[in-house]
Parts: C-alpha cells; structure tokens; sequence
C-alpha cells in the first residue's frame, strides 16, 4: 500500500523535496523510499528493523537533508539505535560523524534529536549475552588513546569494564558540552578570540573517538 503511494505521481519528489535527499534519491527505488519513510514515521519508543539501505539513506539525510529531515533522521537513529543489530548498521554507515557534526550547529530542536541519538548509540541493549562484553574487540581497544584503557598489553575484564564505564561518563560531558556550544565556548564573535574554537574541534574529535571506542568494545561487529 505504502510503495503504490509513494509511485504516484508527484509522491515521491515531493518525499524528496521535504527531506532533501539530494542525489540519494536518484538511486532510490519506491520500496527503500517506503522503507525510508516508514522508519522516519515510527511512533515515540517504538523502534523496528532498520537495513543496511535504511541506514545509508537515514546518514545520508544527517548530512544534506533539511531541517525536517534531519530531525527526522535523528530520531529514528534515537529509536532504533539501541538494537544492537540497528546499530551496527547506523556505525557500519559512520553516523556518528554528521551527529556530532550537527551537535554544533543545528538548530535546537534539532540538537536535542542528535543528542538522544548518540546516547542512544553508547547505550548496551539487553537482546545480546554477557558473551557480547566480554568478548570486546581489543584491537580497536589497543588503538584507542591510553588515557582511557591504561597502558600494558594486556588488560583484564574488570579493567576493560572501568574503562567502558569512563568513556560512557565522558560522552555523556561531551555531549551536554556541545550541545550547549556557545555557553561553553563562546558565540560565533568570540570563540576564535578566546581559543574556544580549538577547544570545540577537539571535543568534537574525542566525542566521535569514545562512540567507536565504546561500540567496538561491547560488542561482536567490527566497523571497517
């Protein structure tokens, strides 16, 4: 039902005029478009099973879509993204990128979207075993920043666990730091002047380094 009415005529420019899909849309069938549409459509804490299309064409709105698009897009990486299959797909797309990007820039009720987006992302969901945590990904663990895991080759479980926990407590800060940009920086006059733009970039940087950090670590998938 939904495809004949996203093939009527007119329907689908006017899907893609709203959301600013941009060259996405050229490439869209009628079917990921309903898909698209049903998931950006979903109703408050209802989440559902979001592909790998999906999951490209939700990233690609973060990045070119409109206003409407992007708070539309946000908060169905909100929704969903706590599955954990959901979120391998939202990570394996590098959503985090145009969320922390849009942190610092977009509009408010936009902000607050993105903001429910990457926590929704940092969160462990219950569907996956203990097996999942304690199985993490230590490569990735070996790259990330000693200031967070500690230094040594090896690290044991409890040690790996304090260091989720850390990192979790550390993006919760830097989102609430970004999202209020201009208090903890300085307006677009100042923040050049009083060295805030540094301080936001690099922020911005270490917000994006902990989400894959703490993705790699609790669970199974690898995100190349």
């Amino acid at each position: 039902m939904v495809d004949q009415h996203l093939m009527a005529e007119g329907a689908v420019e006017l899907l893609v005029q709203t959301l600013g899909m941009g060259s996405a849309a050229s490439h869209a069938s009628p079917t990921s478009l309903a898909c698209l549409w049903h998931l950006l459509c979903l109703p408050d804490n209802v989440s559902d099973t979001v592909g790998e299309q999906s999951a490209t064409d939700i990233v690609q709105l973060l990045y070119t879509g409109t206003d409407v698009g992007k708070e539309a897009a946000a908060r169905c990486v909100r929704l969903c993204g706590i599955d954990d299959d959901n979120r391998a797909a939202f990570m394996r797309s590098r959503c985090v990128e145009p969320l922390v990007d849009g942190l610092q820039i977009a509009p408010s009720n936009i902000k607050r979207e993105m903001s429910g987006a990457l926590l929704s992302l940092s969160e462990r969901s219950s569907t996956r075993g203990e097996n999942a945590e304690q199985s993490s990904s230590s490569w990735f663990g070996s790259f990330f920043p000693q200031t967070i895991i500690g230094k040594g080759e090896h690290h044991a479980p409890d040690e790996e666990a304090a260091a989720i926990q850390t990192a979790e407590a550390e993006i919760h800060e830097l989102i609430d730091l970004l999202f209020d940009m201009e208090a903890n920086f300085g307006d677009r006059t100042t923040i050049g002047l009083s060295g805030g733009f540094h301080k936001q970039r690099k922020s911005a940087a270490r917000l994006g380094q902990l989400m894959y950090y703490v993705f790699h670590a609790k669970s199974s998938y690898i995100v190349m």
